[in-house]
Protein backbone atom coordinates (compact mmCIF):
# COMPACT_ATOMS: atom_id res chain seq x y z
CA UNK A 1 0.00 0.00 0.00
CA UNK A 2 1.72 3.57 -0.77
CA UNK A 3 1.90 6.13 1.97
CA UNK A 4 2.14 9.65 1.56
CA UNK A 5 4.09 11.95 4.29
CA UNK A 6 3.41 15.44 4.70
CA UNK A 7 6.58 16.38 5.00
CA UNK A 8 6.70 20.43 4.42
CA UNK A 9 4.10 23.10 3.00
CA UNK A 10 7.19 25.88 2.47
CA UNK A 11 5.58 27.86 0.22
CA UNK A 12 7.58 31.19 -0.55
CA UNK A 13 5.96 33.90 -2.57
CA UNK A 14 9.17 35.72 -4.43
CA UNK A 15 8.74 36.88 -7.55
CA UNK A 16 6.03 38.78 -9.28
CA UNK A 17 4.85 38.75 -12.90
CA UNK A 18 4.41 41.51 -14.50
CA UNK A 19 1.58 41.87 -16.71
CA UNK A 20 -1.68 44.05 -16.91
CA UNK A 21 -3.10 45.14 -13.91
CA UNK A 22 -5.34 47.77 -13.63
CA UNK A 23 -5.47 50.89 -11.70
CA UNK A 24 -7.90 49.30 -9.13
CA UNK A 25 -5.92 46.27 -8.62
CA UNK A 26 -2.49 48.46 -7.93
CA UNK A 27 -0.73 46.46 -4.29
CA UNK A 28 -1.30 48.71 -1.71
CA UNK A 29 2.36 48.40 0.07
CA UNK A 30 1.25 46.51 2.98
CA UNK A 31 4.20 44.94 4.17
CA UNK A 32 2.93 41.54 5.32
CA UNK A 33 5.41 40.46 7.49
CA UNK A 34 6.59 43.34 9.17
CA UNK A 35 2.93 44.49 10.46
CA UNK A 36 3.06 46.67 13.91
CA UNK A 37 0.44 45.22 15.86
CA UNK A 38 -1.06 44.36 19.60
CA UNK A 39 -0.50 40.47 20.34
CA UNK A 40 -3.76 38.89 21.38
CA UNK A 41 -4.10 39.16 25.22
CA UNK A 42 -5.39 35.68 25.90
CA UNK A 43 -3.96 32.29 24.52
CA UNK A 44 -5.67 30.82 21.59
CA UNK A 45 -5.33 26.74 21.87
CA UNK A 46 -4.63 25.91 18.03
CA UNK A 47 -7.01 22.31 16.90
CA UNK A 48 -5.00 19.22 16.33
CA UNK A 49 -6.56 16.72 13.25
CA UNK A 50 -5.97 12.80 13.11
CA UNK A 51 -3.15 13.22 10.87
CA UNK A 52 -1.63 15.72 13.83
CA UNK A 53 -1.77 18.98 11.23
CA UNK A 54 -2.43 22.32 13.44
CA UNK A 55 -5.99 24.53 12.40
CA UNK A 56 -7.91 27.14 13.42
CA UNK A 57 -11.33 28.53 12.12
CA UNK A 58 -11.36 31.08 9.89
CA UNK A 59 -13.90 33.87 8.08
CA UNK A 60 -12.83 34.94 4.92
CA UNK A 61 -15.66 37.69 3.59
CA UNK A 62 -18.52 35.09 2.84
CA UNK A 63 -17.47 31.43 3.80
CA UNK A 64 -16.15 29.99 7.24
CA UNK A 65 -13.62 27.41 7.54
CA UNK A 66 -10.73 25.95 8.85
CA UNK A 67 -7.28 26.82 8.00
CA UNK A 68 -4.18 24.85 8.24
CA UNK A 69 -1.29 26.55 10.71
CA UNK A 70 2.32 26.70 9.09
CA UNK A 71 5.33 28.19 10.47
CA UNK A 72 7.08 27.08 6.94
CA UNK A 73 4.71 29.18 4.86
CA UNK A 74 5.88 32.55 4.29
CA UNK A 75 2.35 34.32 3.46
CA UNK A 76 -1.06 32.49 3.93
CA UNK A 77 -2.68 30.94 1.35
CA UNK A 78 -6.54 30.65 0.04
CA UNK A 79 -7.07 27.65 -1.94
CA UNK A 80 -7.54 28.23 -5.75
CA UNK A 81 -10.50 25.74 -6.14
CA UNK A 82 -12.28 27.82 -4.00
CA UNK A 83 -12.57 31.28 -5.44
CA UNK A 84 -15.36 30.27 -7.36
CA UNK A 85 -17.80 31.05 -4.08
CA UNK A 86 -15.37 33.55 -2.83
CA UNK A 87 -17.46 36.80 -2.66
CA UNK A 88 -16.13 40.59 -2.78
CA UNK A 89 -12.56 39.99 -3.57
CA UNK A 90 -10.04 41.70 -5.86
CA UNK A 91 -7.24 40.55 -7.57
CA UNK A 92 -3.82 42.56 -7.41
CA UNK A 93 -0.95 40.45 -9.05
CA UNK A 94 0.77 37.05 -10.06
CA UNK A 95 3.41 35.81 -8.39
CA UNK A 96 5.61 32.35 -8.00
CA UNK A 97 6.07 30.37 -5.25
CA UNK A 98 8.37 27.96 -4.13
CA UNK A 99 8.07 24.75 -1.79
CA UNK A 100 8.91 20.55 -1.53
CA UNK A 101 10.41 19.44 -4.61
CA UNK A 102 13.17 20.18 -6.94
CA UNK A 103 14.89 23.57 -8.15
CA UNK A 104 12.49 23.76 -11.17
CA UNK A 105 9.47 23.16 -8.71
CA UNK A 106 7.22 25.99 -8.10
CA UNK A 107 3.28 27.46 -8.11
CA UNK A 108 2.17 30.04 -9.53
CA UNK A 109 0.05 32.25 -7.47
CA UNK A 110 -2.76 35.20 -7.47
CA UNK A 111 -2.62 37.80 -5.13
CA UNK A 112 -6.02 38.86 -3.94
CA UNK A 113 -7.77 41.59 -1.93
CA UNK A 114 -9.98 40.29 1.00
CA UNK A 115 -12.97 42.34 2.68
CA UNK A 116 -12.65 40.93 6.04
CA UNK A 117 -10.05 38.11 7.12
CA UNK A 118 -10.68 36.58 10.68
CA UNK A 119 -8.88 33.85 12.81
CA UNK A 120 -10.39 31.80 15.75
CA UNK A 121 -12.80 35.53 15.89
CA UNK A 122 -10.08 37.96 15.92
CA UNK A 123 -10.09 40.00 12.96
CA UNK A 124 -7.03 40.73 10.93
CA UNK A 125 -5.03 43.80 9.62
CA UNK A 126 -3.78 41.52 7.00
CA UNK A 127 -6.55 41.68 4.31
CA UNK A 128 -4.33 40.23 1.46
CA UNK A 129 -3.81 36.61 0.91
CA UNK A 130 -2.31 34.52 -1.91
CA UNK A 131 -4.51 31.96 -3.75
CA UNK A 132 -3.07 28.92 -5.84
CA UNK A 133 -3.47 25.42 -6.20
CA UNK A 134 -3.75 23.66 -2.32
CA UNK A 135 -3.39 19.83 -1.67
CA UNK A 136 -3.40 19.86 1.66
CA UNK A 137 -5.50 18.70 4.52
CA UNK A 138 -8.40 17.54 2.40
CA UNK A 139 -11.47 19.59 1.22
CA UNK A 140 -13.11 20.87 4.61
CA UNK A 141 -9.64 23.35 4.53
CA UNK A 142 -10.16 26.89 3.00
CA UNK A 143 -6.34 27.12 3.05
CA UNK A 144 -2.94 27.81 4.86
CA UNK A 145 -2.38 30.19 7.84
CA UNK A 146 1.02 31.58 7.12
CA UNK A 147 3.80 33.62 9.53
CA UNK A 148 2.38 36.46 8.31
CA UNK A 149 -1.27 36.06 10.19
CA UNK A 150 0.45 34.12 13.12
CA UNK A 151 2.82 37.05 14.37
CA UNK A 152 0.04 39.62 13.56
CA UNK A 153 -2.17 37.09 16.26
CA UNK A 154 0.73 36.05 18.76
CA UNK A 155 3.68 36.98 20.75
CA UNK A 156 4.85 33.49 20.17
CA UNK A 157 3.47 30.05 19.28
CA UNK A 158 4.06 26.93 22.31
CA UNK A 159 4.28 23.58 20.79
CA UNK A 160 4.44 20.86 22.99
CA UNK A 161 3.05 17.16 23.17
CA UNK A 162 0.23 18.17 25.91
CA UNK A 163 -0.85 21.21 23.32
CA UNK A 164 -0.12 23.74 20.86
CA UNK A 165 -1.18 27.45 22.22
CA UNK A 166 -0.55 31.15 20.14
CA UNK A 167 0.54 33.30 23.36
CA UNK A 168 -0.33 36.76 24.23
CA UNK A 169 3.22 36.60 26.38
CA UNK A 170 6.19 34.29 26.06
CA UNK A 171 7.41 35.81 29.31
CA UNK A 172 6.07 33.27 31.78
CA UNK A 173 7.98 29.72 30.82
CA UNK A 174 11.15 28.25 32.02
CA UNK A 175 13.64 27.46 29.35
CA UNK A 176 16.43 24.65 29.09
CA UNK A 177 18.08 26.94 26.24
CA UNK A 178 17.64 28.93 23.33
CA UNK A 179 19.16 29.83 20.30
CA UNK A 180 18.30 32.97 17.90
CA UNK A 181 16.57 32.71 14.91
CA UNK A 182 16.92 34.35 11.35
CA UNK A 183 14.58 35.43 8.42
CA UNK A 184 15.48 34.27 5.32
CA UNK A 185 14.94 36.89 2.53
CA UNK A 186 10.76 35.50 1.64
CA UNK A 187 10.11 35.82 5.49
CA UNK A 188 10.95 32.19 6.72
CA UNK A 189 12.60 31.22 10.14
CA UNK A 190 15.69 29.24 10.74
CA UNK A 191 18.34 28.09 13.27
CA UNK A 192 21.70 26.98 13.81
CA UNK A 193 21.67 22.99 14.64
CA UNK A 194 24.81 20.75 14.89
CA UNK A 195 24.02 17.63 12.94
CA UNK A 196 26.82 15.17 13.14
CA UNK A 197 29.22 17.78 13.98
CA UNK A 198 28.71 20.11 11.43
CA UNK A 199 26.77 23.42 11.73
CA UNK A 200 23.90 23.52 9.62
CA UNK A 201 20.65 25.39 9.56
CA UNK A 202 16.98 24.07 9.77
CA UNK A 203 13.61 25.90 9.01
CA UNK A 204 11.08 25.75 11.65
CA UNK A 205 8.17 24.23 9.87
CA UNK A 206 4.67 23.00 11.75
CA UNK A 207 3.13 22.15 8.65
CA UNK A 208 5.88 19.62 8.36
CA UNK A 209 4.86 16.45 10.55
CA UNK A 210 8.67 15.15 10.35
CA UNK A 211 12.61 17.01 10.08
CA UNK A 212 13.27 16.70 6.47
CA UNK A 213 17.22 16.66 5.28
CA UNK A 214 17.36 17.93 1.48
CA UNK A 215 18.48 14.87 -0.41
CA UNK A 216 21.33 17.02 -1.77
CA UNK A 217 22.69 17.39 1.32
CA UNK A 218 22.82 14.10 2.67
CA UNK A 219 26.07 13.09 1.23
CA UNK A 220 27.70 16.12 2.73
CA UNK A 221 26.36 15.69 6.31
CA UNK A 222 27.57 12.09 6.42
CA UNK A 223 24.10 10.14 6.01
CA UNK A 224 23.40 7.31 4.88
CA UNK A 225 19.65 6.96 3.66
CA UNK A 226 17.63 4.19 2.79
CA UNK A 227 14.55 4.58 0.38
CA UNK A 228 10.90 4.20 1.68
CA UNK A 229 9.55 1.81 -1.07
CA UNK A 230 5.88 2.84 -1.76
CA UNK A 231 6.09 5.84 0.30
CA UNK A 232 5.58 9.53 -1.08
CA UNK A 233 6.01 12.70 -0.42
CA UNK A 234 3.74 15.39 -2.84
CA UNK A 235 5.77 18.64 -4.40
CA UNK A 236 4.57 21.93 -4.48
CA UNK A 237 3.08 21.35 -7.75
CA UNK A 238 1.70 17.99 -6.60
CA UNK A 239 3.13 15.60 -8.12
CA UNK A 240 4.46 12.37 -5.56
CA UNK A 241 8.27 12.44 -5.24
CA UNK A 242 10.40 9.59 -3.33
CA UNK A 243 11.53 9.80 0.09
CA UNK A 244 14.48 8.00 2.39
CA UNK A 245 14.91 7.77 6.13
CA UNK A 246 17.86 7.85 7.73
CA UNK A 247 19.55 5.86 10.76
CA UNK A 248 19.16 7.53 14.24
CA UNK A 249 20.61 10.42 14.41
CA UNK A 250 21.56 13.40 17.46
CA UNK A 251 20.37 17.31 16.41
CA UNK A 252 22.07 19.25 18.96
CA UNK A 253 22.63 23.47 19.40
CA UNK A 254 25.12 24.17 21.49
CA UNK A 255 26.12 21.28 22.47
CA UNK A 256 22.50 20.24 23.80
CA UNK A 257 20.62 17.36 22.45
CA UNK A 258 17.60 18.14 20.72
CA UNK A 259 16.67 14.97 20.32
CA UNK A 260 17.96 11.22 18.67
CA UNK A 261 16.02 10.04 16.05
CA UNK A 262 15.77 8.67 12.91
CA UNK A 263 14.77 11.87 10.09
CA UNK A 264 13.37 11.36 6.54
CA UNK A 265 14.94 12.48 3.30
CA UNK A 266 13.52 14.31 0.16
CA UNK A 267 14.37 16.96 -2.26
CA UNK A 268 13.33 20.66 -0.83
CA UNK A 269 15.66 22.58 -3.03
CA UNK A 270 12.91 24.23 -4.38
CA UNK A 271 12.88 26.11 -1.41
CA UNK A 272 16.79 26.32 -0.25
CA UNK A 273 17.96 27.28 -4.05
CA UNK A 274 15.81 30.04 -4.89
CA UNK A 275 15.35 31.77 -1.16
CA UNK A 276 18.68 33.36 0.50
CA UNK A 277 19.83 32.23 3.87
CA UNK A 278 22.71 33.47 5.76
CA UNK A 279 24.55 30.07 5.90
CA UNK A 280 23.95 26.61 5.03
CA UNK A 281 20.21 25.71 5.29
CA UNK A 282 19.77 21.97 5.08
CA UNK A 283 16.34 21.03 5.67
CA UNK A 284 12.86 21.72 8.44
CA UNK A 285 12.52 20.96 11.72
CA UNK A 286 9.00 19.33 11.75
CA UNK A 287 6.29 18.96 14.62
CA UNK A 288 6.80 15.50 15.83
CA UNK A 289 10.34 16.77 16.57
CA UNK A 290 8.58 20.10 17.78
CA UNK A 291 6.63 18.87 20.08
CA UNK A 292 8.96 15.81 21.45
CA UNK A 293 11.69 18.88 22.39
CA UNK A 294 8.87 21.19 23.52
CA UNK A 295 9.91 24.33 21.73
CA UNK A 296 8.47 28.42 21.90
CA UNK A 297 8.66 29.77 19.05
CA UNK A 298 9.07 33.82 20.04
CA UNK A 299 8.17 36.27 17.54
CA UNK A 300 8.90 39.33 20.03
CA UNK A 301 12.85 38.59 20.54
CA UNK A 302 12.90 36.47 17.33
CA UNK A 303 14.01 33.44 19.54
CA UNK A 304 13.89 29.69 19.52
CA UNK A 305 13.56 28.22 23.17
CA UNK A 306 13.53 24.67 23.99
CA UNK A 307 11.29 24.68 27.67
CA UNK A 308 11.86 22.67 30.48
Amino acid sequence: MNKWYNVCVAILFMQTVSGSISANEKVTGQNLMNLSHEPIKSNITVQTNEFGELWLPVEINNLSGKMLVDTGSSGSVFRQDKLSVLEDFTVLQQRTGYGTGTTESKVESTLIQLENFSVAGKALEIKQISSHVFGHGGDEYLGIIGLDVIKELSAGLLISQEDVQLLGSTTAYQRRFSVPLYKSDFGLLYFKTEINEKEVGLIVDSGSQYTVIDASATEGLEIKTQVLEGQYATDVQGNTIPISITPEISLKVGGNTVFTSPLLSTSLSSVLDNDKFEFNVVGVIGMANLQQAKTLIDFSTNTLHFLE
